[in-house]
C-alpha cells in the first residue's frame, strides 16, 4: 500500500546523494512538493497519483541536482573539499590510534614475557581490532541512514563543534606521546636480540597490513558508494 510520508522520505534520500543540494535546500524543496501536494484534488486521483503528479511538476532528483549545480557550482567542490578533509584528518586520527594501542598491547604482553614473534603479532592484532571496529562503525552509521549533507552543511558552528575542532591537535598530541611512553617501557622490559627480532616481525606484519587496509576501504567504498540509478529507485 503507497505511504505518501514514506514516499517523501524516499524523495529526500535521492535528493540528498547531490554534492549540488545542500540540506536547507531539500527542506524548502519539500515544502514545495507538499504545497503541489495539497493543491491536487484528491477526490480525482489515488495519493500515489498525487505524488507522482507533484514530483513530476517539481522536476526528478537528476534535473533538480543538475539545475542546482548550475546554480551554485561553487558549493559543490566545497562540499567535496570538506569531506576530502574530514576523510583525511579522519584517516590520521585513526592510523595514529591504531599505532598507539599496538604500542600500548605491546606493552601489557611484553609483562608477561611472550616471544618477539608473539610480541608482533599483538601489536598487529590490536591495530586490526582498532581499523575494523573504526571500519564497521562507519558501515552501520551509513546502512542506519546517516546523512553526511548534514554534517558537511555550512552555517553557524556551535561551540560543540569549535570545541571539536580545538581538540583535534592535543587528541593527536596524546596519541603520538602513548605511543613513544609505550616504546621506552618496551625497551626497558624487552632484551637487545628479541627487540630487533620484534621489529623484524612488526615490519613484515606492518607491510601485510598496509596492504589489506587499502583493499579494505575500496570494498566498503564500492558498498557505500552513494551515487545510484534515481529511475531504479523510483
Amino acid at each position: 500500500m503507497f505511504d505518501l510520508s514514506d514516499a517523501i522520505r524516499r524523495w529526500r534520500e535521492r535528493l540528498a546523494q547531490s554534492d549540488a543540494i545542500r540540506p536547507p535546500d531539500i527542506e524548502e524543496l519539500e515544502a514545495h512538493l507538499r504545497d503541489e501536494v495539497d493543491r491536487l484534488p484528491s477526490t480525482q486521483l489515488s495519493e500515489e497519483e498525487v505524488f507522482l503528479v507533484a514530483t513530476h511538476r517539481l522536476g526528478d532528483a537528476e534535473g533538480l541536482a543538475r539545475e542546482f549545480a548550475k546554480v551554485n557550482p561553487g558549493a559543490v567542490w566545497r562540499y567535496r573539499l570538506f569531506w576530502m578533509a574530514a576523510g583525511a584528518l579522519g584517516w590520521t586520527l585513526l592510523l595514529q590510534a591504531g599505532y598507539a594501542a599496538g604500542q600500548l598491547a605491546l606493552v601489557t604482553a611484553a609483562h608477561f614475557g611472550l616471544g618477539s614473534s608473539l610480541l608482533a603479532a599483538v601489536d598487529i592484532g590490536a591495530r586490526v581490532i582498532v581499523f575494523g571496529a573504526a571500519l564497521f562503525l562507519v558501515g552501520v552509521l551509513a546502512h542506519r541512514g546517516l546523512d553526511p549533507g548534514r554534517l558537511g552543511a555550512v552555517g553557524r558552528r556551535t561551540p560543540w563543534q569549535w570545541l571539536a575542532a580545538i581538540g583535534v591537535l592535543p587528541a593527536i598530541a596524546g596519541l603520538y606521546a602513548a605511543q613513544i611512553c609505550a616504546r621506552y617501557y618496551t625497551a626497558q622490559l624487552v632484551s637487545v636480540q628479541e627487540l630487533g627480532r620484534l621489529a623484524l616481525f612488526s615490519t613484515y606484519a606492518g607491510m601485510a597490513l598496509s596492504l589489506l587496509l587499502p583493499v579494505a576501504l575500496v570494498v566498503m567504498i564500492l558498498r557505500l558508494r552513494p551515487y545510484r540509478s534515481v529511475r531504479a529507485e523510483m
